[in-house]
């Protein structure tokens, strides 16, 4: 049988990148590591079924993504304690 046709259809990188949250470049970074299947159309065209993806990623916490901004202040550090507070009446 076509694997092709067993089903789901095919999508772009970048409807892939946007049902993931990620970027295209995350994208094709999965696909070039062989972490996701991929499907060569012509020369230059790649498509990707969603049902695959979403499987062959299923056992992963996160997609290798950057923090949006606001997540990123979320989990910042919080200073170190041991840090003395700054005597504002002895500067120069």
């Amino acid at each position: 049988m076509d694997t092709m046709r067993e089903g789901g259809s095919l999508i772009d990188a970048r409807t892939l990148a946007r049902h993931l949250g990620v970027s295209l470049q995350a994208v094709y970074r999965l696909s070039a590591s062989g972490r996701i299947k991929k499907y060569v159309i012509g020369h230059r065209t790649i498509r990707f079924r969603l049902d695959e993806v979403l499987e062959a990623l299923a056992g992963e916490e996160q997609v290798h993504q950057s923090p949006s901004p606001a997540a990123a202040r979320r989990t910042a550090a919080p200073a170190p304690a041991s840090l003395p507070p700054f005597d504002w009446s002895k500067r120069s």
